[in-house]
């Protein structure tokens, strides 16, 4: 009887964690990229997960111009030597684009190893870049940038 009780659990306890987004990639085999973008968008911890902080990225919100800023560190970015760098504690979770918005072009470039992810404006002259690597067989987004171009 406690045998079943704790093959029970185990099974409870194995289910659970398939809802965690690493524990769906089985170790050894390499994860494929549909399966990690569905869950990399459709949950917050997971997203987090697959995001290594500092995040290099740009975003003309917070840098306008194109001289070199001096050093600067908050809760959202800082800028390091010239390159800006995206900051985990105020990283606003990203959502998938409904791919039914017109107003809206995405454009998927498929290299190897390596993902880009271009989302544009239709409307005004906004452009999302996102780039997502594979890292030890698992997907990470390794550069954000928001900008008007």
């Amino acid at each position: 009887m406690k045998g079943r009780l704790y093959l029970l659990l185990l099974l409870i306890w194995t289910i659970g964690c398939s809802k965690d987004g690493d524990s769906k990639h089985v170790s050894g085999e390499e994860e494929l990229f549909d399966e990690f973008y569905l869950s990399f968008f459709n949950d917050r911890v997971f997203q987090m997960s697959r995001i290594n902080f500092p995040l290099r990225g740009g975003s003309t919100e917070y840098v306008f111009d194109e001289r070199i800023h001096p050093d600067i560190e908050n809760d959202k970015f800082m800028v390091s030597e010239g390159k800006f760098y995206w900051q985990e504690k105020g990283w606003v979770h990203l959502n998938e684009m409904d791919k039914s918005n017109l107003n809206y072009s995405l454009e998927f470039t498929n290299k190897t190893n390596k993902v880009d992810l271009i989302i544009k404006s239709k409307i005004d002259d906004f452009i999302i870049v996102m780039e997502f690597e594979l890292i030890k067989k698992q997907w990470y987004l390794v550069y954000y940038s928001s900008d008007w171009y």
